[in-house]
């Protein structure tokens, strides 16, 4: 019997017996938070760097006297990931009671 979601309260814990095969799952979790420099994070192309080129920079970090800041929403290197990932439908393919593991 699958138990209800009226069951369980924030702090509850819920052990891998209480899912068997075939069951449907929604899984709720932090992505892996990564820094990621321009061409990976906003698939801008790299710069070709032969025939002794001296420009190698991306996106908007060369601004002196006009605007002399960065503009909001310049696709530039940061932060990428540890955002709230929702996986809805997932099915579970075996369970492992003794190591406490959903597949």
């Amino acid at each position: 019997m699958r138990p209800a979601t009226d069951d369980f309260k924030a702090g509850d814990q819920v052990l891998v017996d209480q899912f068997k095969p075939k069951d449907m799952v929604d899984v709720i979790g932090i992505s892996k938070g990564r820094v990621r420099r321009v061409v990976k994070r906003t698939i801008f192309a790299a710069a070709k760097v032969s025939h002794g080129l001296l420009f190698h920079a991306h996106g908007f970090d060369r601004a002196s006297s006009y605007p002399s800041r960065v503009v909001p929403g310049w696709r530039m290197g940061g932060h990428m990931g540890h955002d709230r990932v929702n996986r809805a439908k997932l099915e579970i393919i075996d369970v492992d009671t003794q190591d406490n593991v959903l597949v």
